[in-house]
């Protein structure tokens, strides 16, 4: 059983989605298997702007909102949607291709008090014009 249940989630990984978990939900007395598949949930999504020096710069103006919103529009990875490392990706080859950032590094956080959802962090450093 255990090699089937590694069939599926090496099938789930391959498709992008790597946070998924598969456990055994419950076995009938028919010797039916039922499974639980949690494929793992973006809770959120923060763009943090960096210095050179690695640390977080104050975004709240209303000019780097803006920026942060058009950001988040670009993405195809969206808040409450299934997670996907492959479209996660692609959304950072987006980022790179505009030209406008030096720096960009992701990552990802469980939320703690919401089990199998990610808060996924768009460190960014602006191009300095």
């Amino acid at each position: 059983m255990q090699n089937k249940i590694e069939i599926i989630k090496n099938w789930y990984t391959e498709q992008g989605y790597s946070l998924a978990r598969i456990n055994i939900d419950k076995i009938s007395p028919d010797g039916i298997i039922s499974l639980n598949i949690s494929e793992g949930i973006i809770f959120d999504i923060e763009v943090r702007w960096m210095n050179s020096d690695g640390d977080y710069l104050d975004t709240s103006n209303d000019e780097d909102q803006k920026l942060i919103k058009k950001i988040k529009n670009m993405l195809e990875t969206k808040k409450d949607s299934v997670f996907n490392r492959k479209i996660l990706e692609e959304d950072e080859k987006k980022l790179i291709n505009t030209d406008l950032y030096e720096d960009i590094k992701i990552s990802l956080r469980p939320k703690v008090s919401s089990p199998g959802s990610v808060i996924i962090y768009f460190d960014i450093k602006k191009k300095i014009k």
